[in-house]
C-alpha cells in the first residue's frame, strides 16, 4: 500500500491510476464474484491491475488469422447458423477453423481448463485471461442471452457450474442443439441413432486416407461406433456427443509434403466430422447426406480414367467435384462427377451441391488409383546435405517399365519450388545426381515420377532431405521465438506454421535434436538448439562452493554435453546454439568461492600476471605469503569487516579475486564457443542471456571480455549491457535480445510493443528473441498468440514495427556506418566490484522501491545507466571502451573528445597519467561522484587520485561514509537541482562551482587542465533515472549541456527543441536518444523518446504526452521522412511531433528522387529485376540505397522466400530470383521499393510465353 501511495504522489497521472486500479483490485479479488479488473504480475514489488477487454488479450475468437482450409459450407443454404462455443483456451483455435470452413455466426467464450471456467488464482501471471470463475460464467449468461441454434463445447458439463448448466439445459429443452466435445451432459429421455452415427462418419471423415485413424478403427463403421453418438427426445434439442479421435502426431512421413499452404488432411476430418454434427444438430441442411456414392470395391486403374462417379443426388443442383492427393494438393477442380486420369495413390474427394442460395449438401469421401506398376523402392545416399551440393537417389520399379516411359528425378524445396530436374528412358533399376544449389529451405525433396509417353505422371514417390544452410546475415533484423513443445501435436505445429506466415525465422525448441526441432525445419525456422546452462556456483550440504569453473574435468563435461547436440543438430541448419539462460556464475550475492585447488591455482596465475613480485601482491593485498602457490581468495564478509574497520586492503584482496574469476569465466565461454566452432564453424554460440539483477560485486561477468570477438552476444533489452555489447562486439557480430508476450511488457498504454523493436535497433541488435511461441504454453499470459493463432493486442504492435522493419529499414541502418560525438564511457568491472563498499546502504534521493534494479549492492550498473541516459537526453552519441584502454599505450586523443567515468571508484596510476594527458591535450574528462577515491590498490588515505585533475580534494576514507543526502543544490544560476546524496568531503582546490548544496557543498565542478577540461558532477549520477522519470531533469540536464557547450565546446549534433508555443519556455524534449548514420554520401537520423524508466522495467514517465518539436540536422539536405515515405524539402530543419515510444527516421540525401526505372526479365527459370533511382539533379551522383523488392506469382500471392533487402551502389540494383522450373505459368509481379524515400515502381514478365519456362528440364 505504502509503494502505491508514494508512486501515485511521485509519477503523476499515469501512476495516480494504477495506484487507484490497485486499491480497488484489493477488494474486487477478495472473493470469486465477477471482477472489473484482472491482474498480471509486474517484476519487482509491482502489481499492475487491468480492465478484462478483448482488446486487451483476445478473450473471445477473431477470424483475422486465416489458415488453408476446404470451404464445405459457405455460404450455406437457409443462411447461417448461430452458434456459441464454449472453448478451452489451450485448444481454442477449433471455433475458427470451423467457421472458416461453415457458415456459422459464431460467440466464443474461452475457459481457463477443462476443470475451470476461471482461474483458480485469478492473479496467477500464467492465465491467459486473469479472470474468475465467476466472471467467466457471467460472459456465458450473457452470450447465452441472444439468439442460439447451436451450443458446443469441450469444456465438461459438470465444470460449467450450477446456473450455467441449468441455463444450458433450459436452451436444449427449448429447441437448441448441443455438441459436446467431452461426455459430461445428463442423456436421460433421449435416444440413439446408429444409422445417423454411421451416415454422418461415412460423409465426413475419408477414413482409409488418414493413416492414424485407419489404424486405429480401420472402417468407417467402426469409427463411427466409437466416437460419434447422436442423441435424439421428442421437443427437444438434438445432442451429438464427439470423441476427440487420434490426431496425427506422429512424425511425418518423408514422403509427404510440408508446404506451409497445404491443407491439412487430419485437420480437414476432423472439422468435417464437428461441422457436420453441428447442422445435424441444428437440423439444418446438409445434416444427413443428400449425396450418395457408389465407389468400386478396389482401386481404380489408372488406364480407367477419365472415371465416372457413380452417385444419387436429392436435387438437380449442379455439383462441384474437388480432389486432393494425399498430400493436400489440389488435383482437380469441376463440377460434375467425372474424375480425370491422376497418377496411382490415395485421395479424397470433395462434393457440393450447390443452389441458389448456396450450399445444400457435401461429401468428404476418399478412393485410390492404381497403375499396374510402382515405385518400389527410392533411396537417397544420405539425408543430411551441405548447400550447393548434389544428391544422389536410387530407384527400383516394381516391374520392367513399358517402352516410351521415362523417369524424371525432381528436387523440390519446402516452398514448392523445383529448383532442379532430371529425366532419363526409364529402366527398372536408374540413379540420378540432381544438384540443389537453388534451394532456399532447410526441408527439401527429391520426387521420383515414372511418366506414360505423353508426359503423364503413372506413380511417384518421394524422399525428404534436409540442406544445412547457414543462417540469416547480421546485416538484417530476423527475429525467432522460445518455443519448447514437444512431439508433433497438431496444435504446437498450427502455433509454429502461424508464426512462420508472420516472419519468424527461428524457434528455441529445447536441448534435443527431436520432434520440435524438425517441425522448426519443416516452417524452414532454423532451429535454436539450447545446448547449456551455466546454473551458477552454489553452497552444498558441506559448505563447499560448487561447482569450480577452473576445473578442467567440469569443463571437459559440459563440452561432452554439448558436443552430441552440436553433431546432430548441423543438418536441421541451427541459428545458433544457445547456451543458457538467466545464467550466472553465482547463485546469489551472498555466496563466497574459490577456495577449490584449480580455482587457487587459476588465481595463482592470474596475480603473477597482474603483479610483478609476491612482495607487491603482498603490500597490495595485506597478506604475508611465502608463495604465489599460496594465494587464496577472501570472502565478501572478511573484507566488509575489514573496511569496517577502515582497512581497505582487503577490498583490493577482493577485487583482484573477482575480476580473476571474470577472467575464469570469460575463459570458459570460450572455450565453449571454440569447440562448438570446430563442429560447427557457421553455426554461432551465445554467451547466455544474463538477467541484470545478477549484475552484483562478484557476479563473475566483465561484459567486455564476454563480448569481445563473440560472433553473438545474448541479453535481455538491458541498456548498459547492451551499450557494452554494441562497442565491444562489433559491426559483424549477431546481437540478440528478448522480450514479446511478458507480462513486463503487454498491458496498457502498449508502448513498449512499439518502443522495443526500435529501441533494439538502435542498439545494433539483429537477432529479436521472442518469448513465448510454444504450444505447451502458447496460449497463457506471457504468449504472443491467443487461442484463435492471432497475435495478443499488444505483441500485434511488435509483429507491426518488427514487419517494418524487416522491410528495409534495419538493413538500411545495418548496412551504414554509425556516426558518434567522440564521446567514450568508460566500462570498468574493477569499479562494478568496488562497489561492495555500498552494500551497507547509501542515502538516496528519492525512493527507489520498485523503481530501480536492485539496491545499492548495484550501484555500479546504475550509475553507468544514469551517465549513459544523461548523455542521451543531451543529444549525445557515445561509445563504450574498457577501462583496459586507459593505458600509456593508448592514443585516445585521436578519437576522442571527451570520456566520461561513471562511478570509477578505483584508479590505478597508469590509468591517470593516461586521463592526465587526455584532457592536458585538449580532451574533456566527465565524472559522477568518488572518481579515483581509491588507487589501484583500493586505499583511500589521500586526497583523490584525481585531484589535480578536477581541481577538488576529496577522500580520505571508505567511500560509502562521506556521502550524506542533502536536501536542495541549486545551480550557479539558482535554479533547483532537487535533494542530492553527495559527497560532503568535497573542498574545491582550484576547480569552479557551478552548483552548490545549501550547506555549501560543491556539487557541479568544472576545472581547465591545460588545454582540457575536467567537470565532476559529485552526486550519485544514477538518480538521474528517477529525475528524468519524474520529469525533473531539466536543471541537471541543461545546467550541465551548457558548461559542455561553453566550457568544453561540446555540442549535440542533432538540435530537437520543444515548439516555443507549447510549454512555458525552449528546451530540448526530454528523455529523447538521437541516433546517426552514413551510407555513402546518404545520411539518416533516428530519434526515440522513451516512454519508461528503462526499457526491462515497469515504470512509465510522468510525462507522456506528444511533444511538438523543431528537429535542426545542421545542415541543408533533402529530407525524408523514412517511415511514412515522405517528402519534407530541401531543409536543414523539420517540424515533428515526438511521441514516447515512438521512433522517426530521416534521411538527408544530396539530391530530391523524383522516381526509379524498374524492368523485369526471365531467362534460364529465374526472374531478374533491375532497378535505378532517378534524381531530381541529373548531374547528381548517386548515392547507395537499400532497395525492398517483393515477387508476387501470378495468383496474386506473395512469395516470401524471394522477399529481399539489397543495398544498391550508386543507386541502382540487378537482382536474379529463381522461380523454379515448375514456376506457374502467368503474369509475375515484382515491386521496387526504395527504402529511404518510399519511392516504389513495379514491373511484369510472363511465364507463360516465355519458351524456356515451358520446355521442362535437362535430361541426362
Amino acid at each position: 500500500m505504502g509503494f502505491a501511495m508514494n508512486i501515485e504522489c511521485r509519477l503523476g497521472s499515469v501512476a495516480r491510476m494504477f495506484a487507484l486500479v490497485l486499491l480497488l483490485s484489493m477488494t474486487a479479488h477478495a472473493q470469486d464474484v465477477p471482477s472489473r479488473v484482472f491482474r498480471l504480475e509486474g517484476h519487482g514489488k509491482v502489481n499492475f491491475y487491468f480492465y478484462p477487454d478483448d482488446e486487451l488479450r483476445r478473450l473471445t475468437a477473431f477470424d483475422d488469422v486465416v489458415t488453408p482450409h476446404i470451404d464445405w459450407a459457405r455460404p450455406l443454404h437457409g443462411g447461417p447458423v448461430r452458434v456459441l462455443a464454449i472453448a478451452h483456451k489451450e485448444q481454442g483455435r477449433w471455433p475458427i477453423e470451423l467457421s472458416q470452413r461453415f457458415d456459422f455466426d459464431l460467440t466464443t467464450v474461452y475457459c481457463h481448463s477443462q476443470g475451470h471456467l476461471g482461474s483458480p488464482q485469478v492473479a496467477h501471471s500464467k492465465g491467459l485471461i486473469a479472470q474468475s470463475s465467476a466472471d467467466v460464467a457471467a460472459r456465458l449468461l450473457q452470450a447465452m442471452n441472444g439468439p442460439i441454434d447451436v451450443v458446443v463445447s469441450d469444456i465438461p458439463f459438470s465444470t460449467l457450474g450450477e446456473e450455467v448448466g441449468a441455463r444450458l439445459e433450459e436452451l436444449i429443452g427449448r429447441g437448441a442443439g448441443y455438441v459436446e466435445l467431452v461426455d459430461g451432459i445428463d442423456l436421460a429421455g433421449y435416444s440413439p441413432d446408429p444409422d445417423g452415427q454411421r451416415q454422418m462418419v461415412s460423409a465426413a471423415v475419408p477414413v482409409a486416407a488418414l493413416r492414424k485413424l485407419a489404424k486405429e478403427f480401420g472402417t468407417a463403421n467402426e469409427a463411427a461406433r466409437k466416437i460419434v453418438g447422436l442423441w435424439t427426445k421428442p421437443n427437444a434439442g438434438r445432442i451429438a456427443n464427439i470423441a476427440d479421435y487420434p490426431r496425427d502426431a506422429d512424425p511425418p512421413d518423408d514422403n509427404r509434403l510440408q508446404y506451409l499452404d497445404l491443407i491439412d488432411l487430419e485437420q480437414e476430418a476432423w472439422c468435417a466430422l464437428i461441422g457436420r454434427s453441428v447442422l445435424w444438430a441444428g437440423d439444418r441442411a446438409g445434416a444427413a447426406s443428400r449425396i450418395e456414392t457408389r465407389w468400386p470395391v478396389e482401386a481404380i486403374r489408372r488406364v480407367d480414367m477419365p472415371f465416372a462417379l457413380a452417385l444419387s443426388q436429392s436435387s438437380d443442383s449442379p455439383l462441384k467435384l474437388r480432389v486432393w492427393d494425399a498430400d493436400g494438393r489440389l488435383r482437380h477442380e469441376g463440377v460434375g462427377s467425372e474424375i480425370p486420369q491422376l497418377s496411382a495413390g490415395r485421395y479424397v474427394v470433395g462434393l457440393q451441391a450447390i443452389g441458389e442460395t448456396g450450399v445444400l449438401d457435401w461429401r468428404f469421401d476418399t478412393f485410390a488409383v492404381s497403375a499396374g506398376i510402382d515405385i518400389a523402392s527410392l533411396q537417397l545416399d544420405n539425408s543430411h546435405q551441405k548447400p550447393g551440393g548434389t544428391i544422389r537417389a536410387a530407384v527400383t520399379l516394381s516391374s520392367d517399365p513399358e517402352p516410351g516411359m521415362r523417369l524424371r528425378c525432381d528436387v523440390l524445396d519446402n516452398y514448392g519450388r523445383c529448383v532442379s530436374t532430371r529425366t532419363r528412358p526409364a529402366t527398372r533399376e536408374a540413379a540420378f545426381e540432381v544438384p540443389f544449389a537453388e534451394s532456399l529451405h532447410i526441408y527439401n525433396y527429391v520426387n521420383l515420377a515414372l511418366l506414360d509417353e505423353n508426359g503423364g505422371v503413372i506413380c511417384e514417390d518421394r524422399r525428404a532431405f534436409y540442406v544445412a544452410h547457414n543462417g540469416p546475415a547480421p546485416d538484417d533484423l530476423n527475429w525467432f521465438v522460445w518455443e519448447a513443445g514437444t512431439g508433433f501435436d497438431p496444435r504446437r505445429r498450427a502455433v509454429l506454421k502461424q508464426l512462420a506466415r508472420m516472419g519468424m525465422r527461428g524457434a528455441l525448441v529445447g536441448g534435443k535434436v527431436g520432434p520440435a526441432a524438425v517441425s522448426a525445419a519443416m516452417a524452414n525456422a532454423h532451429p535454436v538448439l539450447y545446448a547449456y546452462r551455466m546454473t551458477g556456483v552454489d553452497v552444498n550440504a558441506q559448505g563447499e562452493a560448487t561447482p569450480s569453473f577452473a576445473n578442467p574435468d567440469h569443463l571437459s563435461a559440459a563440452i561432452r554435453q554439448i558436443r552430441p547436440l552440436v553433431e546432430q543438430g548441423l543438418y536441421l541448419s541451427p541459428l545458433f546454439y544457445y547456451l543458457g539462460d538467466d545464467v550466472r556464475h553465482t547463485k546469489s550475492p551472498g555466496i563466497d568461492f574459490g577456495w577449490s585447488a584449480s580455482y587457487r591455482s587459476f588465481l595463482a596465475g592470474q596475480m603473477r600476471e597482474r603483479y610483478p613480485t609476491l612482495d607487491a601482491l603482498n603490500r597490495a593485498w595485506g597478506t604475508a605469503y611465502a608463495s604465489f602457490d599460496d594465494v587464496a581468495p577472501i570472502g565478501k564478509a572478511d573484507a566488509l569487516a575489514a573496511l569496517a574497520q577502515d582497512d581497505s586492503a582487503p577490498l583490493c584482496h577482493w577485487v583482484d579475486h573477482q575480476l580473476s574469476a571474470d577472467a575464469m569465466i570469460a575463459d570458459w565461454w570460450r572455450a565453449m564457443d571454440r569447440d562448438i566452432h570446430d563442429l560447427a564453424p557457421h553455426v554461432p554460440s551465445n554467451i547466455g542471456s544474463m538477467v541484470i539483477g545478477w549484475s552484483w560485486p562478484g557476479c563473475g561477468f566483465d561484459f567486455w571480455q564476454l563480448a569481445e570477438g563473440k560472433d553473438l552476444v545474448f541479453q535481455y533489452p538491458n541498456p548498459w549491457v547492451h551499450d557494452i555489447f554494441r562497442s565491444a562486439a562489433g559491426s559483424n557480430a549477431y546481437h540478440g535480445t528478448w522480450y514479446g508476450g511478458y507480462g513486463l511488457y503487454n498491458y496498457p498504454p502498449y508502448i513498449d510493443q512499439e518502443y522495443l523493436p526500435w529501441w533494439s535497433l538502435f542498439r545494433d541488435i539483429n537477432l529479436h528473441g521472442l518469448y513465448y511461441g510454444g504450444q505447451s504454453q502458447a496460449y497463457n499470459a506471457e504468449r504472443l498468440l491467443g487461442p484463435d493463432l492471432g497475435p495478443v493486442k499488444g505483441v500485434a504492435k511488435i509483429f507491426d514495427n518488427l514487419a517494418e522493419l524487416k522491410n528495409g529499414i534495419a538493413k538500411l541502418l545495418f548496412s551504414a556506418d554509425r556516426q558518434d560525438d567522440r564521446i567514450a564511457v568508460v566500462y570498468a568491472p574493477e569499479n562494478l566490484h568496488a562497489s561492495v563498499v555500498f552494500e551497507k546502504g547509501l542515502p538516496k534521493s528519492v525512493n527507489w522501491d520498485g523503481l530501480m534494479t536492485g539496491g545499492d549492492l548495484y550501484a555500479y550498473m546504475q550509475s553507468f545507466e544514469g551517465m549513459t541516459y544523461l548523455l542521451s537526453d543531451m543529444g549525445f552519441s557515445y561509445e563504450v571502451i574498457p577501462s583496459s584502454q586507459l593505458t600509456s599505450k593508448s592514443s585516445l586523443n585521436d578519437r576522442w573528445r571527451a570520456i566520461a567515468l561513471p562511478q570509477h571508484l578505483r584508479v590505478t596510476e597508469e590509468q591517470a597519467e593516461y586521463l592526465r594527458r587526455f584532457v592536458r591535450t585538449g580532451g574533456t574528462l566527465i565524472a559522477d561522484i568518488f572518481p579515483g577515491v581509491l588507487d589501484g590498490r583500493c586505499r583511500a588515505d589521500h586526497d583523490g587520485v584525481l585531484a589535480d585533475l578536477f581541481g577538488a580534494r576529496y577522500g580520505g576514507g571508505i567511500p560509502d561514509k562521506s556521502v550524506v543526502l542533502m536536501q536542495r543544490g541549486t545551480t550557479a544560476d539558482q535554479r533547483n537541482l532537487g535533494s542530492l546524496a553527495v559527497d560532503s568531503s568535497v573542498r574545491l582546490d582550484g576547480a569552479q562551482a557551478l552548483g552548490t548544496t545549501a550547506e555549501g557543498t560543491p556539487i557541479i565542478l568544472s576545472n581547465q587542465y591545460g588545454e582540457g577540461r575536467a567537470i565532476l558532477f559529485n552526486a550519485m549520477i544514477r538518480d538521474y533515472q528517477i529525475w528524468r522519470t519524474l520529469s525533473e531533469e531539466l536543471p541537471w540536464r541543461d545546467t550541465i549541456a551548457a558548461l559542455l557547450a561553453d566550457e568544453a565546446g561540446l555540442e549535440p549534433a542533432i538540435g530537437c527543441e520543444v515548439a516555443a508555443l507549447y510549454e512555458d519556455r525552449t528546451h530540448r524534449v526530454q528523455a529523447t536518444e538521437f541516433h546517426r548514420y552514413r551510407l555513402g554520401g546518404g545520411e539518416y537520423v533516428a530519434l526515440l523518446r522513451h516512454p519508461k524508466l528503462r526499457p526491462d522495467s515497469a515504470v512509465y514517465m510522468s510525462d507522456l504526452r506528444p511533444k511538438p518539436a523543431w528537429i535542426d540536422f545542421g545542415h541543408t539536405a533533402h529530407v525524408y521522412d523514412v517511415r511514412r515515405g515522405m517528402y519534407r524539402g530541401k531543409t536543414d530543419r523539420v517540424e515533428d511531433v515526438v511521441y514516447p515510444g515512438r521512433a522517426e527516421l530521416y534521411a538527408l540525401l544530396p539530391y530530391e528522387v523524383r522516381g526509379m526505372v524498374t524492368t523485369a526479365s526471365l531467362a534460364d527459370y529465374a526472374l531478374t529485376v533491375e532497378a535505378e533511382i532517378v534524381a531530381g539533379d541529373s548531374d547528381a551522383a548517386l548515392v547507395p540505397h537499400v532497395f525492398h523488392i517483393e515477387v508476387f506469382d501470378p495468383r496474386g500471392g506473395i512469395r516470401p522466400e524471394l522477399t529481399r533487402n539489397v543495398v544498391g551502389d550508386l543507386g541502382k540494383c540487378r537482382e536474379r530470383f529463381f522461380l523454379g522450373y515448375n514456376a506457374s505459368p502467368g503474369v509475375w509481379r515484382v515491386e521496387v521499393r526504395d527504402v529511404a524515400t518510399g519511392t516504389a515502381r513495379a514491373a511484369t514478365a510472363d511465364t507463360s510465353t516465355h519458351t524456356k519456362f515451358r520446355s521442362g528440364g535437362s535430361s541426362e
